[in-house]
């Protein structure tokens, strides 16, 4: 592992905020910039391109694959999801790797910015550590855990909670972009900015824990530091050894850090989307198979909390949306990134995108349907 820092673009800097829940489509940013920013991402450990704005920090695992462009062509999908805004577009089923294409700029060995995704990549290094019995109860207080947290209004919420986005810490979003800022010292915040001192801008919590569902970056702020005192290392790095090398024969992986190594679980989790895939089928499996971290998501769908969208609820640092096969796991980010489980169809469904519009779908919205069109494709 390799914690390093590098003095990145400001297009970088503003791109790599936090994105919440009510821009979910996020038609205002031009494909260009999803583009260039992508390129940044990519880029990250090995180029800088850019002007000066401001240093950031990030763990890298594994190597680089090699670039080697790829693509698994079928007429069918390709007609349902061969749209000009992916950036990438893979689907698996029974196993099998059965469509994949990649925008222009893109192949198969490019580490992509899948932006939110990363708060599900979180929530597995949650329930490992659940699984291993060193986090005996998701009921238990944080700062049960984490003495760093113990020091902050996380100190009494409980892991359930904080899974949910049922803290009760944040208002509302309108202060995410600070929050986010601060975590990773960039911006205004680049010269004393760290995860802690995110947190610790709050002084006491807006509402009581546990009665209401409110989107935010610093629930899994939270989750991040709760891994890294159980684990004794960073997330990234508990993350890319106790999961991403079971998912994946040769996984590679950038994630960024504060100044001190604390890894920002609430994004900027970059791998190759083949990488990406991979995670998703091996949580899935995991369900199939009953496994104890399979348990942990399977519950975390069972008990989901009500959102303000009627088509989707929230399970742990994931989503859930309704087909005519059951309840389906979602890992949901902005634009249009969205990786979709459905076990009872051993179906995993990763689309990449520039924006949300995806021909007759919106794919954050309707991926439900987009799931029942593509079983009828694949029967």
């Amino acid at each position: 592992m390799f914690i390093k820092s590098t003095t990145i673009a400001r297009a970088f800097a503003i791109a790599s905020l936090c994105f919440t829940a009510s821009t979910v489509y996020a038609d205002h940013w031009p494909e260009k910039r999803v583009i260039a920013t992508q390129k940044v991402y990519a880029n990250l450990p090995t180029k800088n391109t850019f002007q000066k704005a401001g240093t950031v920090n990030f763990e890298e695992y594994g190597a680089r694959p090699a670039e080697l462009p790829t693509k698994v062509d079928n007429p069918v999908l390709e007609k349902m999801l061969g749209k000009p805004s992916n950036i990438a577009a893979l689907v698996q089923k029974n196993g099998n790797l059965i469509f994949e294409r990649y925008h222009p700029y893109i192949n198969s060995n490019q580490p992509i910015w899948a932006t939110s995704m990363a708060k599900t990549a979180t929530a597995t290094a949650v329930g490992k550590l659940i699984c291993t019995g060193k986090i005996q109860s998701i009921d238990d207080e944080l700062g049960k855990y984490s003495s760093l947290l113990a020091d902050t209004v996380y100190a009494n919420v409980t892991i359930r909670n904080a899974l949910q986005m049922r803290s009760g810490v944040s208002e509302n979003i309108d202060d995410e972009n600070t929050i986010a800022n601060k975590a990773k010292g960039i911006l205004d915040q680049q010269d004393f900015g760290t995860a802690k001192q995110a947190l610790a801008t709050y002084k006491k919590p807006y509402a009581e824990q546990g009665k209401r569902f409110s989107y935010h970056v610093s629930d899994t702020l939270a989750l991040s530091l709760l891994v890294e005192e159980v684990a004794g290392e960073s997330l990234g790095s508990f993350f890319y050894n106790n999961i991403m090398k079971m998912a994946a024969e040769k996984p590679y992986m950038i994630w960024v850090t504060d100044r001190n190594g604390s890894t920002v679980g609430f994004g900027d989790l970059v791998m190759p989307a083949r990488d990406w895939l991979k995670l998703g089928s091996y949580v899935m499996q995991e369900m199939v198979a009953e496994t104890c971290l399979g348990k942990f998501f399977d519950e975390g769908m069972k008990t989901a909390v009500t959102t303000e969208y009627e088509y989707k609820k929230y399970g742990y640092q994931s989503w859930v949306y309704a087909s005519s096969s059951g309840p389906m796991l979602a890992f949901h980010g902005h634009f249009g990134n969205i990786m979709v489980l459905d076990k009872e169809r051993n179906t995993v469904m990763l689309l990449l995108s520039l924006n949300g519009n995806y021909g007759n779908y919106q794919i954050l919205g309707d991926a439900g349907k987009i799931m029942d069109r593509l079983a009828t494709l694949t029967e």
